[in-house]
């Protein structure tokens, strides 16, 4: 995703405020490029084989904040194999 800079941040950093204001300059990037990122934020959340139900509905908020809206993760998924 070219984020070889990038660095992680502490738990404590990690605001509301901080998150709200994140989104709002990834809504500005162009499509393509928010459509990488939103891959790149799929491969994370499913890199162990798996969609927790939170990590699926975190993945629509910020589709549909970005104005890239993702299809429905959870509704082919048999319920029993879905880790809470």
């Amino acid at each position: 995703m070219g984020l070889e800079d990038a660095a992680a941040v502490s738990r404590d950093a990690l605001k509301l405020d901080a998150a709200v204001g994140a989104l709002e300059m990834l809504r500005d990037l162009a499509p393509l490029v928010k459509a990488v990122l939103i891959k790149g934020l799929f491969a994370t959340a499913t890199t162990d084989g798996t969609i927790r139900i939170i990590a699926a509905e975190l993945l629509h908020m910020v589709g549909a904040v970005l104005h890239c809206p993702l299809p429905p993760l959870l509704d082919q998924l048999d319920p029993l194999q879905l880790a809470a």
